[in-house]
């Protein structure tokens, strides 16, 4: 008789690779879960400083496995779900994360190499977090930690090309030997006995002595790792962090922090090897930030001078989030002089020698000269700058130029950002369809005075104004409260409103013959909820007839929740309603928002992050941002773009920039002739209400929409708003794709090399072809203030400190 062996197919392979692939990713996310959740019982810094680290740790092991450039397909989006469900730190994403991949285990296709490697890369993991929990490593704050004890060990085992399989052994992995079994079992039957021979009384009493001794033995080792030992986890002596922000105007403190890069993003990284430093440039920003390690016991006192302003932060410990303001001058000081101001010199402290305090200096130039200095003094001696070898490194990456991929990574900001809670809570109703509501109104053509079609000469549609401002209720008090000198042909008025009397007489009105024609119709009828919005644009002569956006609120006996009735309305001279023919906006359109970059990679990491604040809001799915970049070479923005996790067209353009021809690249990669295109700008942040408004104002073949942008003044933000509304501008517009093309798109022949004048050229073929465009101040919709210099085709023209070492 011959035995034969059946052979493993294919299939069972593919299945086999998948059980294996899910446990890998199961183990991975076990160990997120596990760093996620407090230490049980005492929970002090130094559990803290564990957790940190731990979480660190393990987003490494996720950096390293999202870089891997052999994985394609299931695996990329698995490990990129992993990293982006560990950096929003919450263990229910985590289980729905962990739900979802076994689940759908049996569409995944991983090839054997990608299990290879994730076998390699969980025996690195289990190494890194018995690093972390057998090494007393240091605090994180919102920047990265330096290199510990534990990356030292990791690195002593290898990389992740390196790391081999362990061998088998006698024992399997996680049993104990022989001996260690013999060990426990006596101390098991001995603990046993204790308890049968104790009362409850006593072993309570002898739970307490325990704990007692255990946080003894804790603080004593905590007190004995606060001497010289601590300088083994702080590497790269010689140096500390310096970030730089170009173009940043003002000469306050105050202004850099509230600076939408700040602190995360930076225009340059360097290091210093002394803490004294000149720019010879104007407008600019300097953090600089590390440790600073005293040579022996002693009083100290610090001391700084600077022009314009400068801040001294120190921390008592290596954490840079327990840094306390000791010294500052905030107004110009000459160079060494240290006793101008009171504020210049700190309290005498008491420091202990070769131990690491964290410390921030912050520095803001406006014009003229600049110079920043930090000095010390030990025991009433003379101050003198602090050298190289009294400091280290905060964070070895923070000297690569290239950090925004980190940043949008890793940074962890210590509190809310004011540019962030602009964004508020957007409720979302279900829209009624149009066909519920179809009939209620008779059709009629509406042909407004201002808008046929005609030849225009040059700018005439901006210049003469055919773009009004729509009325709105309920309205805002959209006034601007302050700003600096006269706006530049801006104004500062409010939105204009509509009466309360003619928007609830309007909705009356529309909801009698909404209710007659669904009563005809043997419809439930609807009840008023509550008036949303009305919008009216009102008649230049008496037979243009009023045009509303009209959006109720109803409920029915058969639908209790609230829907939204939205439809455009004209109202005309005879006083009668009409649905004005052609003018239906799509609720389901997909809003591509175009901006043409180069060498703005700040400001793009924040636009990204606006993005990604928008889309949590939201919950809409249908927005996407189309970068069109002109060779960017201060970061990979299609790198960027790739881990956001934002929907995104990227489209690569070796010319030199010119924002006409970005727009209309961004407008040729849209392919839907429903969606609507909003040509848009990088220095803003937008809001829902922004991304709605392009929807229903963009009506193919007769509406597009214009939003009125408050341009902030210098040093402004959304929580102190100074401005004024920048009424002239028309670069922000939206409509159809469609409509894009009708028009023949931006004037790339004209305006391909020279910058302003193409948004107004642009206007007046909208109105040349029979369109109208709308315009809404819009509520919290703000474009930061920024200078051109260098933002385009010339470098900055930025003088780095002499005494800067580059690593």
């Amino acid at each position: 008789m011959v035995l034969r062996t059946r052979q493993p197919s294919a299939a069972c392979w593919r299945r086999s690779s998948l059980v294996i692939t899910v446990g890998l990713c199961g183990l991975l996310l076990t160990a997120l879960l596990w760093v996620s959740k407090p230490p049980s019982g005492h929970v002090g810094g130094d559990a803290r400083r564990r957790l940190d680290d731990a979480e660190l740790a393990l987003i490494g092991i996720l950096e390293e496995v999202r870089a891997y450039p052999g994985f394609t397909g299931d695996m990329t989006r698995i490990v990129q779900q992993l990293y982006n469900a560990r950096l929003l730190q919450h263990s229910s994403d985590l289980a729905v994360l962990s739900r979802d991949t076994l689940q759908h285990k049996h569409d995944l296709s991983l090839t054997t190499e990608e299990l290879d490697t994730l076998q390699r890369w969980s025996r690195i993991a289990q190494l890194k977090v018995q690093a972390i929990h057998n090494v007393d490593l240091c605090p994180c704050t919102h920047t990265t930690c330096p290199p510990s004890q534990a990356s030292k060990i990791v690195a002593q085992q290898g990389n992740v090309n390196d790391v081999q399989p362990e061998p088998e052994k006698n024992k399997k992995q996680g049993e104990a030997a022989p001996e260690d079994k013999a060990n426990e079992a006596g101390r098991n039957e001995k603990d046993k006995k204790d308890k049968t021979t104790l009362r409850p009384e006593q072993q309570q009493q002898q739970q307490q002595q325990q704990q007692q001794k255990s946080q003894q033995q804790q603080q004593q080792q905590q007190q004995q790792q606060v001497p010289d030992a601590d300088v083994t986890d702080v590497a790269h002596r010689g140096m500390a962090n310096a970030h730089y922000w170009f173009n940043v105007c003002g000469s306050k403190i105050s202004i850099l922090k509230n600076h939408p890069n700040f602190p995360a993003r930076a225009n340059h990284l360097d290091a210093l090897t002394r803490l004294d430093h000149v720019v010879r440039s104007a407008s600019f920003g300097t953090r600089v930030f590390g440790f600073i390690i005293p040579p022996r016991d002693g009083t100290y006192v610090f001391a700084v001078s600077g022009d314009d302003q400068i801040e001294l932060r120190l921390s008592a410990d290596r954490d840079l989030a327990h840094a306390e303001l000791i010294a500052s001058a905030y107004r110009p000081t000459p160079r060494n002089k240290f006793d101008v101001l009171a504020t210049q010199k700190s309290k005498p402290l008491s420091l202990r020698g070769n131990t690491p305090y964290a410390f921030e200096v912050l520095h803001k130039q406006g014009e003229s000269t600049d110079h920043m200095q930090v000095a010390w003094s030990l025991d009433g001696g003379p101050f003198n700058i602090i050298q190289g070898d009294a400091l280290a490194l905060f964070d070895m990456k923070h000297t690569h130029e290239d950090n925004y991929l980190d940043e949008m990574q890793l940074v962890k900001e210590a509190e809310e950002s004011p540019h962030s809670y602009h964004l508020g809570n957007i409720q979302r109703i279900p829209y009624v369809s149009d066909g519920d509501t179809d009939g209620a109104l008779p059709a009629c053509e509406y042909s407004p005075s201002w808008v046929h079609k005609r030849k225009l000469r040059r700018y005439e549609a901006a210049e003469t104004h055919l773009v009004r401002t729509s009325l709105l209720y309920p309205t805002y008090d959209a006034r601007m409260p302050r700003g600096e000198g006269t706006p530049p042909s801006g104004d500062r008025d409010p939105q204009p409103k509509l009466s309360d009397v003619e928007a609830n007489a309007l909705a009356q009105k529309f909801m009698t013959k909404l209710n007659a024609h669904r009563s005809a119709s043997n419809k439930p009828t609807f009840r008023l909820h509550r008036i949303h919005q009305i919008e009216a644009k009102k008649a230049l002569s008496p037979r243009d007839g009023i045009r509303y956006l009209v959006e109720v609120d109803v409920v029915s006996d058969d639908q209790p929740e609230p829907r939204r009735v939205s439809r455009y309305v004209v109202q005309t001279y005879r006083n009668e309603l009409c649905y004005p023919e052609g003018w239906t906006w799509k609720k389901d359109a997909t809003v591509y928002i175009v901006i043409p970059v180069k060498n703005q990679a700040p400001w793009v990491i924040h636009l990204i992050k606006n993005m990604q604040r928008l889309l949590a809001v939201m919950h809409d799915a249908r927005i996407t941002l189309v970068i069109v970049d002109f060779g960017s070479t201060d970061a990979n923005i299609k790198q960027l773009l790739d881990i956001s996790g934002i929907d995104f067209v990227y489209v690569p353009q070796e010319s030199s920039f010119s924002r006409a021809l970005g727009v209309q690249k961004g407008i040729d990669a849209v392919k839907d002739p429903d969606a609507v295109v909003f040509a848009c700008d990088l220095h803003l942040e937008i809001t829902p209400a922004v991304i709605e408004n392009c929807r229903k104002h963009s009506v193919r073949n007769h509406l597009g929409y214009v939003p009125v942008v408050i341009r902030l003044g210098c040093g402004a933000h959304p929580g102190d708003v100074s401005g004024f509304w920048e009424v002239p501008g028309y670069g922000l517009f939206a409509m159809t794709k469609a409509d894009w093309v009708a028009i023949g798109g931006m004037n790339t022949r004209e305006y391909k090399d020279k910058w302003g004048g193409e948004d107004w050229e642009m206007l007046d073929r909208v109105f040349e072809h029979g369109y109208d465009a709308d315009r809404i101040k819009e509520h919290q919709f703000y474009h930061y203030y920024h200078t051109r210099a260098g933002m385009w085709n010339s470098n900055l023209n930025i003088n780095l400190p002499t005494n800067v070492k580059k690593a």
